[in-house]
């Protein structure tokens, strides 16, 4: 619960700033204005890998511990911001078509390291693609009662 309550206060000092200049930037909307605007968005840089299945499908259960340890370990790490399955257009109707993997790194070569020691791609059971993204707009609410101690992310 303690490390809940810090993560939440950590997030809280950091997005405050950004709060209050997204307020006082909101009302006209000239090009003008619209510039100042983009200068004051998050412009968090990030690094995105889709990995896919490259090979006989069976091998990856041999892997597949060792690929959740390194994920686990990322995000020990702060490293890993967000991961998990893409699935068809049809939703969750089977296995995933590929996994989202969304990493903070330096650079793109740093990203690439990160994403060539996942046991999966060193053994060649999965590729992947790698972008560089960055943050601007979006919102996550953050709710967490104290009597009850209940915590949600939307």
């Amino acid at each position: 619960m303690i490390k809940q309550i810090s993560t939440i206060a950590l997030f809280s000092v950091l997005a405050l700033p950004i709060m209050a200049q997204a307020q006082m930037s909101s009302g006209s909307s000239s090009k003008q204005d619209a510039d100042m605007r983009h200068k004051q968005f998050l412009g968090l840089e990030l690094y995105v890998y889709e990995t896919r299945l490259s090979g006989d499908p069976s091998k990856m259960a041999a892997h597949l511990p060792d690929h959740l340890d390194y994920q686990l370990e990322l995000e020990r790490r702060g490293i890993m911001f967000g991961a998990g399955p893409l699935f068809d257009q049809d939703g969750a109707k089977g296995p995933p078509e590929a996994g989202m993997i969304i990493i903070r790194a330096d650079s793109m070569e740093q990203a690439r390291e990160i994403a060539d020691a996942d046991p999966m791609h060193k053994a060649g059971v999965r590729t992947y693609t790698l972008r560089k993204w960055i943050i601007n707009e979006g919102s996550l609410e953050v709710s967490l009662k104290f009597s009850s101690q209940d915590f949600g992310l939307e």
